[in-house]
Protein backbone atom coordinates (compact mmCIF):
# COMPACT_ATOMS: atom_id res chain seq x y z
CA UNK A 1 0.00 0.00 0.00
CA UNK A 2 1.35 3.27 -0.78
CA UNK A 3 1.22 6.64 0.78
CA UNK A 4 1.57 9.75 0.71
CA UNK A 5 3.36 11.44 3.55
CA UNK A 6 5.23 15.46 3.74
CA UNK A 7 8.85 15.54 2.86
CA UNK A 8 9.54 17.05 6.40
CA UNK A 9 8.18 13.65 7.59
CA UNK A 10 10.63 11.56 6.00
CA UNK A 11 12.64 9.03 8.52
CA UNK A 12 15.67 6.90 8.42
CA UNK A 13 14.98 3.29 6.66
CA UNK A 14 11.77 4.36 4.55
CA UNK A 15 11.75 3.98 0.86
CA UNK A 16 10.70 6.90 -1.77
CA UNK A 17 8.66 5.42 -4.36
CA UNK A 18 8.05 8.10 -6.38
CA UNK A 19 7.63 12.09 -5.29
CA UNK A 20 4.71 14.47 -6.49
CA UNK A 21 7.29 15.72 -8.98
CA UNK A 22 6.43 12.51 -11.69
CA UNK A 23 9.44 14.00 -13.68
CA UNK A 24 12.20 13.58 -11.01
CA UNK A 25 14.10 10.31 -10.77
CA UNK A 26 17.35 10.27 -8.04
CA UNK A 27 19.73 7.49 -7.30
CA UNK A 28 18.22 6.87 -3.58
CA UNK A 29 14.85 6.10 -5.22
CA UNK A 30 13.76 2.74 -3.96
CA UNK A 31 16.52 2.05 -1.74
CA UNK A 32 16.11 2.30 2.46
CA UNK A 33 17.10 6.01 3.33
CA UNK A 34 20.58 6.81 5.19
CA UNK A 35 21.35 9.68 5.38
CA UNK A 36 19.27 12.71 5.91
CA UNK A 37 21.12 15.25 3.61
CA UNK A 38 18.32 13.75 1.06
CA UNK A 39 15.95 15.97 2.16
CA UNK A 40 17.40 18.77 1.29
CA UNK A 41 18.19 17.48 -1.96
CA UNK A 42 14.61 16.62 -2.51
CA UNK A 43 13.24 20.47 -1.48
CA UNK A 44 16.05 22.13 -3.78
CA UNK A 45 14.00 20.21 -6.53
CA UNK A 46 10.69 21.76 -4.98
CA UNK A 47 9.52 18.30 -3.66
CA UNK A 48 6.74 18.86 -0.85
CA UNK A 49 5.35 14.84 -0.84
CA UNK A 50 6.62 11.83 -1.18
CA UNK A 51 5.26 8.46 -1.68
CA UNK A 52 6.47 5.72 0.32
CA UNK A 53 5.39 1.87 1.48
CA UNK A 54 3.08 2.12 4.16
CA UNK A 55 4.13 -0.98 5.65
CA UNK A 56 7.53 0.39 6.16
CA UNK A 57 6.48 3.31 7.71
CA UNK A 58 4.69 1.75 10.41
CA UNK A 59 7.63 -0.67 10.96
CA UNK A 60 9.80 2.64 11.80
CA UNK A 61 9.52 2.64 15.93
CA UNK A 62 12.41 4.83 16.51
CA UNK A 63 12.52 8.40 17.51
CA UNK A 64 13.27 10.84 14.77
CA UNK A 65 16.11 12.64 16.75
CA UNK A 66 17.52 9.47 18.05
CA UNK A 67 17.99 8.03 14.45
CA UNK A 68 18.79 10.96 13.25
CA UNK A 69 22.12 11.32 16.13
CA UNK A 70 22.16 7.00 15.11
CA UNK A 71 22.77 7.90 11.11
CA UNK A 72 25.53 10.44 11.97
CA UNK A 73 27.15 8.35 14.00
CA UNK A 74 27.30 5.73 11.22
CA UNK A 75 28.33 8.21 8.56
CA UNK A 76 31.07 8.99 10.84
CA UNK A 77 32.02 5.58 10.70
CA UNK A 78 31.09 4.62 7.37
CA UNK A 79 33.53 7.57 5.80
CA UNK A 80 36.64 7.23 8.02
CA UNK A 81 39.57 6.00 6.83
CA UNK A 82 42.75 4.26 6.97
CA UNK A 83 46.23 5.90 7.05
CA UNK A 84 46.83 3.16 4.47
CA UNK A 85 43.40 4.54 2.51
CA UNK A 86 44.84 7.75 3.04
CA UNK A 87 48.16 7.12 1.07
CA UNK A 88 46.58 4.73 -1.67
CA UNK A 89 44.38 7.98 -2.33
CA UNK A 90 47.04 10.54 -1.98
CA UNK A 91 49.39 8.32 -4.79
CA UNK A 92 45.76 8.28 -6.54
CA UNK A 93 45.85 12.39 -6.53
CA UNK A 94 49.74 12.24 -7.75
CA UNK A 95 49.05 9.85 -10.52
CA UNK A 96 46.27 11.60 -12.11
CA UNK A 97 48.31 14.87 -11.68
CA UNK A 98 50.93 12.90 -14.11
CA UNK A 99 48.30 11.64 -16.50
CA UNK A 100 46.42 15.26 -17.12
CA UNK A 101 49.76 16.82 -17.07
CA UNK A 102 50.78 14.57 -20.11
CA UNK A 103 47.20 14.98 -21.90
CA UNK A 104 47.14 18.71 -21.60
CA UNK A 105 50.83 19.08 -23.40
CA UNK A 106 48.90 17.09 -26.35
CA UNK A 107 46.44 19.46 -26.60
CA UNK A 108 49.67 22.40 -26.23
CA UNK A 109 51.26 20.17 -28.99
CA UNK A 110 48.10 20.14 -31.41
CA UNK A 111 47.15 16.53 -30.76
CA UNK A 112 43.27 15.42 -30.42
CA UNK A 113 41.88 14.82 -26.77
CA UNK A 114 38.67 12.76 -26.48
CA UNK A 115 36.28 12.17 -24.05
CA UNK A 116 37.08 8.47 -23.34
CA UNK A 117 40.21 8.95 -22.34
CA UNK A 118 39.57 11.44 -19.95
CA UNK A 119 36.76 9.31 -18.34
CA UNK A 120 39.23 6.50 -17.46
CA UNK A 121 40.89 8.93 -15.06
CA UNK A 122 37.68 10.28 -13.83
CA UNK A 123 36.45 6.51 -13.20
CA UNK A 124 39.31 6.09 -10.70
CA UNK A 125 38.36 9.38 -9.21
CA UNK A 126 34.58 8.65 -8.99
CA UNK A 127 35.28 5.24 -7.18
CA UNK A 128 36.95 6.85 -4.17
CA UNK A 129 33.97 9.94 -4.32
CA UNK A 130 31.71 7.18 -3.57
CA UNK A 131 33.27 5.35 -0.81
CA UNK A 132 35.28 8.21 1.19
CA UNK A 133 33.86 11.78 -0.01
CA UNK A 134 35.51 13.54 2.79
CA UNK A 135 39.01 12.19 2.22
CA UNK A 136 38.97 12.77 -1.32
CA UNK A 137 38.07 16.11 -1.07
CA UNK A 138 40.58 16.43 1.83
CA UNK A 139 43.10 15.76 -0.72
CA UNK A 140 42.40 18.68 -2.98
CA UNK A 141 44.28 20.22 -0.21
CA UNK A 142 47.73 19.09 -1.37
CA UNK A 143 48.97 21.70 -4.12
CA UNK A 144 51.53 21.16 -6.65
CA UNK A 145 53.44 24.51 -6.39
CA UNK A 146 55.40 23.46 -9.79
CA UNK A 147 52.36 23.25 -12.17
CA UNK A 148 49.40 25.31 -10.69
CA UNK A 149 47.60 24.65 -14.14
CA UNK A 150 47.79 20.44 -13.73
CA UNK A 151 46.99 20.50 -9.94
CA UNK A 152 44.21 23.33 -10.24
CA UNK A 153 42.38 21.56 -13.04
CA UNK A 154 42.65 17.70 -11.03
CA UNK A 155 41.40 19.68 -8.09
CA UNK A 156 38.44 21.43 -9.73
CA UNK A 157 37.18 17.66 -11.00
CA UNK A 158 37.50 16.22 -7.65
CA UNK A 159 35.70 19.40 -6.05
CA UNK A 160 32.79 19.01 -8.76
CA UNK A 161 32.88 15.34 -8.23
CA UNK A 162 32.17 15.41 -4.52
CA UNK A 163 29.94 18.45 -5.10
CA UNK A 164 27.68 16.39 -7.56
CA UNK A 165 27.15 13.16 -5.54
CA UNK A 166 26.51 15.81 -2.40
CA UNK A 167 23.71 17.17 -4.57
CA UNK A 168 22.41 14.04 -5.85
CA UNK A 169 23.32 13.67 -9.51
CA UNK A 170 23.87 10.15 -10.86
CA UNK A 171 26.81 8.11 -11.81
CA UNK A 172 27.41 9.81 -15.56
CA UNK A 173 26.12 13.51 -14.28
CA UNK A 174 29.65 12.79 -11.97
CA UNK A 175 31.20 12.08 -14.81
CA UNK A 176 30.59 14.64 -16.89
CA UNK A 177 31.24 17.08 -14.12
CA UNK A 178 34.82 15.47 -13.58
CA UNK A 179 35.90 15.72 -17.32
CA UNK A 180 34.32 19.11 -17.31
CA UNK A 181 36.68 20.36 -14.14
CA UNK A 182 39.62 18.67 -15.56
CA UNK A 183 39.24 20.77 -18.83
CA UNK A 184 37.43 24.10 -17.64
CA UNK A 185 40.53 25.79 -18.48
CA UNK A 186 41.91 23.71 -21.63
CA UNK A 187 41.33 27.04 -23.21
CA UNK A 188 44.19 28.82 -21.83
CA UNK A 189 46.28 26.84 -23.78
CA UNK A 190 45.97 29.07 -27.05
CA UNK A 191 46.62 32.05 -24.73
CA UNK A 192 50.79 33.71 -24.44
CA UNK A 193 52.03 32.13 -21.33
CA UNK A 194 53.76 35.50 -20.58
CA UNK A 195 50.26 37.10 -19.65
CA UNK A 196 48.92 33.34 -17.60
CA UNK A 197 52.07 33.86 -15.17
CA UNK A 198 52.37 37.89 -15.60
CA UNK A 199 53.41 38.97 -11.98
CA UNK A 200 51.92 42.18 -11.85
CA UNK A 201 48.55 43.40 -12.21
CA UNK A 202 46.81 42.82 -16.26
CA UNK A 203 46.54 45.36 -18.62
CA UNK A 204 42.62 45.82 -19.99
CA UNK A 205 44.24 44.45 -23.17
CA UNK A 206 45.36 41.17 -21.35
CA UNK A 207 42.44 40.98 -19.64
CA UNK A 208 40.16 40.19 -22.67
CA UNK A 209 42.51 38.44 -24.07
CA UNK A 210 42.12 35.62 -20.74
CA UNK A 211 38.37 36.76 -21.64
CA UNK A 212 38.22 34.28 -24.22
CA UNK A 213 39.75 31.29 -22.87
CA UNK A 214 36.28 29.46 -22.51
CA UNK A 215 35.57 30.08 -26.18
CA UNK A 216 38.93 28.86 -27.09
CA UNK A 217 38.13 25.50 -24.99
CA UNK A 218 34.64 25.23 -26.44
CA UNK A 219 36.33 24.99 -29.83
CA UNK A 220 39.05 22.65 -29.01
CA UNK A 221 36.28 19.90 -27.72
CA UNK A 222 33.40 20.36 -30.26
CA UNK A 223 32.53 17.27 -31.87
CA UNK A 224 34.43 15.28 -29.72
CA UNK A 225 32.75 15.76 -25.91
CA UNK A 226 29.36 16.06 -24.23
CA UNK A 227 27.18 18.70 -23.85
CA UNK A 228 27.75 18.79 -20.11
CA UNK A 229 31.61 18.94 -20.62
CA UNK A 230 31.52 21.66 -23.22
CA UNK A 231 29.47 23.64 -20.60
CA UNK A 232 31.43 23.58 -17.94
CA UNK A 233 34.37 25.15 -20.51
CA UNK A 234 32.32 27.79 -22.12
CA UNK A 235 30.21 28.77 -18.75
CA UNK A 236 32.20 28.43 -15.50
CA UNK A 237 32.59 32.48 -15.72
CA UNK A 238 29.04 33.49 -15.79
CA UNK A 239 27.77 34.56 -12.39
CA UNK A 240 23.99 34.44 -11.16
CA UNK A 241 24.24 38.01 -10.86
CA UNK A 242 24.81 38.23 -15.43
CA UNK A 243 28.35 40.11 -14.60
CA UNK A 244 30.41 37.30 -15.82
CA UNK A 245 31.55 36.38 -18.78
CA UNK A 246 31.95 35.71 -21.75
CA UNK A 247 27.70 36.10 -22.39
CA UNK A 248 26.77 37.74 -19.45
CA UNK A 249 24.08 35.16 -18.68
CA UNK A 250 22.22 35.33 -15.50
CA UNK A 251 21.63 31.99 -13.01
CA UNK A 252 18.63 30.80 -14.69
CA UNK A 253 20.60 30.94 -17.87
CA UNK A 254 23.86 28.97 -16.76
CA UNK A 255 23.87 24.85 -16.91
CA UNK A 256 24.00 23.32 -13.35
CA UNK A 257 26.67 21.76 -14.16
CA UNK A 258 28.75 25.41 -14.84
CA UNK A 259 27.47 26.48 -11.76
CA UNK A 260 29.05 23.58 -10.00
CA UNK A 261 32.18 23.91 -11.76
CA UNK A 262 31.91 27.88 -10.95
CA UNK A 263 32.25 27.00 -7.14
CA UNK A 264 34.98 24.34 -7.37
CA UNK A 265 37.27 27.10 -9.94
CA UNK A 266 36.74 29.88 -7.59
CA UNK A 267 37.69 27.94 -4.24
CA UNK A 268 40.59 25.97 -5.20
CA UNK A 269 42.19 29.27 -6.67
CA UNK A 270 41.73 30.99 -3.54
CA UNK A 271 43.16 28.91 -1.84
CA UNK A 272 46.33 27.92 -3.72
CA UNK A 273 49.51 30.16 -4.27
CA UNK A 274 49.69 32.21 -7.14
CA UNK A 275 52.69 33.72 -9.23
CA UNK A 276 51.13 37.32 -8.05
CA UNK A 277 49.44 36.56 -4.61
CA UNK A 278 49.61 34.13 -1.73
CA UNK A 279 46.79 31.48 -0.62
CA UNK A 280 43.51 32.46 0.79
CA UNK A 281 43.35 30.71 4.32
CA UNK A 282 40.19 27.83 3.66
CA UNK A 283 37.80 29.43 6.17
CA UNK A 284 38.31 33.13 4.85
CA UNK A 285 37.71 31.58 1.41
CA UNK A 286 34.54 30.01 2.24
CA UNK A 287 33.29 33.24 4.38
CA UNK A 288 34.33 35.17 0.91
CA UNK A 289 32.58 32.83 -1.12
CA UNK A 290 29.20 32.67 0.80
CA UNK A 291 29.20 36.41 1.11
CA UNK A 292 28.22 36.19 -3.16
CA UNK A 293 25.81 33.86 -2.88
CA UNK A 294 23.49 34.84 -5.39
CA UNK A 295 25.68 37.51 -6.72
CA UNK A 296 28.72 35.33 -8.28
CA UNK A 297 27.31 31.83 -7.44
CA UNK A 298 24.09 30.09 -7.27
CA UNK A 299 22.39 30.16 -3.71
CA UNK A 300 21.96 26.22 -3.34
CA UNK A 301 24.84 25.34 -4.90
CA UNK A 302 27.26 27.35 -2.90
CA UNK A 303 25.74 25.51 0.27
CA UNK A 304 25.49 22.12 -0.62
CA UNK A 305 29.41 22.79 -1.75
CA UNK A 306 30.61 24.15 1.70
CA UNK A 307 28.37 21.12 3.34
CA UNK A 308 30.24 18.58 1.21
CA UNK A 309 33.94 19.66 2.27
CA UNK A 310 32.41 17.84 5.93
CA UNK A 311 33.43 18.98 8.88
CA UNK A 312 34.39 16.94 12.28
CA UNK A 313 32.59 16.41 15.32
CA UNK A 314 33.48 16.15 18.93
CA UNK A 315 34.52 12.63 19.43
CA UNK A 316 36.20 11.74 15.64
CA UNK A 317 39.66 10.60 15.49
CA UNK A 318 41.35 12.52 12.74
CA UNK A 319 44.79 12.11 10.86
CA UNK A 320 46.54 15.38 10.73
CA UNK A 321 48.46 16.58 7.41
CA UNK A 322 51.90 16.70 9.89
CA UNK A 323 51.27 12.76 10.63
CA UNK A 324 49.74 13.24 14.21
CA UNK A 325 46.52 11.43 15.21
CA UNK A 326 44.06 13.83 17.41
CA UNK A 327 40.99 13.39 18.74
CA UNK A 328 38.47 16.59 17.71
CA UNK A 329 37.67 18.06 21.22
CA UNK A 330 35.15 20.88 19.91
CA UNK A 331 33.39 21.46 16.65
CA UNK A 332 33.75 24.96 14.78
CA UNK A 333 30.25 25.41 12.99
CA UNK A 334 31.51 28.39 12.01
CA UNK A 335 34.58 26.86 9.86
CA UNK A 336 33.94 22.96 10.56
CA UNK A 337 36.68 22.13 9.00
CA UNK A 338 39.02 23.88 12.05
CA UNK A 339 37.87 22.23 15.01
CA UNK A 340 39.59 22.70 18.60
CA UNK A 341 41.30 18.99 18.58
CA UNK A 342 43.23 17.12 21.59
CA UNK A 343 46.88 15.41 20.01
CA UNK A 344 47.15 12.62 21.20
CA UNK A 345 50.24 11.15 18.91
CA UNK A 346 53.14 12.42 17.39
CA UNK A 347 54.06 12.14 13.37
CA UNK A 348 54.90 8.40 13.64
CA UNK A 349 51.91 7.31 15.81
CA UNK A 350 53.78 6.87 19.02
CA UNK A 351 51.57 8.13 22.11
CA UNK A 352 52.42 11.26 23.68
CA UNK A 353 51.09 13.58 26.78
CA UNK A 354 47.96 14.87 24.89
CA UNK A 355 47.85 18.56 24.06
CA UNK A 356 44.83 20.72 23.07
CA UNK A 357 45.33 22.37 19.73
CA UNK A 358 43.19 25.08 17.78
CA UNK A 359 43.38 24.64 14.32
CA UNK A 360 42.97 27.59 13.10
CA UNK A 361 46.24 28.89 14.46
CA UNK A 362 48.30 29.80 10.93
CA UNK A 363 51.26 31.19 10.92
CA UNK A 364 50.77 35.26 10.11
CA UNK A 365 53.82 35.25 7.90
CA UNK A 366 53.31 32.49 5.45
CA UNK A 367 49.88 32.29 5.86
CA UNK A 368 50.18 28.52 6.22
CA UNK A 369 48.50 26.52 9.32
CA UNK A 370 50.49 24.79 11.37
CA UNK A 371 47.89 21.69 11.45
CA UNK A 372 45.46 20.54 9.17
CA UNK A 373 42.90 17.58 8.55
CA UNK A 374 43.26 15.47 6.17
CA UNK A 375 41.11 12.98 7.09
CA UNK A 376 38.59 11.34 9.39
CA UNK A 377 39.66 7.57 10.65
CA UNK A 378 38.05 4.81 12.42
CA UNK A 379 38.88 4.80 15.95
CA UNK A 380 38.71 1.17 16.52
CA UNK A 381 41.31 0.40 13.89
CA UNK A 382 43.57 1.95 16.10
CA UNK A 383 42.58 0.52 19.26
CA UNK A 384 41.70 4.43 20.25
CA UNK A 385 38.78 5.45 22.40
CA UNK A 386 37.75 8.97 21.79
CA UNK A 387 35.64 9.47 24.21
CA UNK A 388 37.76 8.36 26.99
CA UNK A 389 40.59 10.58 25.32
CA UNK A 390 38.03 13.43 26.01
CA UNK A 391 36.97 12.01 29.67
CA UNK A 392 40.70 11.59 30.89
CA UNK A 393 42.06 15.33 29.35
CA UNK A 394 39.26 16.92 30.69
CA UNK A 395 39.88 15.15 34.32
CA UNK A 396 43.72 15.35 34.17
CA UNK A 397 44.11 19.38 33.15
CA UNK A 398 43.44 22.33 34.82
CA UNK A 399 41.39 25.23 32.72
CA UNK A 400 44.49 27.26 32.52
CA UNK A 401 46.23 23.91 30.97
CA UNK A 402 43.45 23.41 28.73
CA UNK A 403 42.85 26.45 27.00
CA UNK A 404 46.33 28.41 28.10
Amino acid sequence: MVKEISVDEIKPGMVILRTDKEWLKLPFFGNPIENLDLVKILKNYGVKHIFINALDSESLDLSFEDEENKIVDNNIEKHAASIEEVRKTQRLHQTTLEIVSEMINDVRNGKEIFYEDFCIIIEQLLDECFKKPNLIASITRIKNNDDYEISHATNVAILNMVSARKIGMDIEEMKLAGVGGLLHDIGKTKIPKEILNKPGKLTEEEYKIIKKHPIYGAEILKGRFPKGVIDCVTYHHEKADGSGYPFNLKDMQIPKLAKITAVSDVYDALTSDKVYRSKTPAPQAIAEMLRSAGLQFNNIIIRFFVEALGGYPSGTLVLLDTGELAVVFKENHQDPQFPLVIVVTDKNQKPVTPYLFDLKEYNLLTKKYYKTILTALDSKKYNIDPNKIIESFLSNTSMEERYG
